[in-house]
């Protein structure tokens, strides 16, 4: 089974550590592709087992 998490904004605290725990709790279950903005401290909360798949920063009106 594949999953895909989108998360168009994953700022530094609380939510950049729910977002890696729920997808590193999927990746042992499936194969989880974390769609979000790129961000240096989140590569280090993540399972080896999430694909980190960098977006372009989204700005909505």
């Amino acid at each position: 089974m594949r999953i895909g998490i989108v998360a168009l904004s994953c700022p530094n605290g609380g939510m950049l550590h729910y977002t890696s725990q729920l997808a590193n709790a999927l990746a042992e279950k499936a194969e989880v592709h974390l769609f979000t903005p790129w961000k240096p401290e989140l590569e280090k909360y993540l399972d080896a087992r999430v694909k980190l798949q960098p977006t372009l920063p989204l700005s909505l009106p």
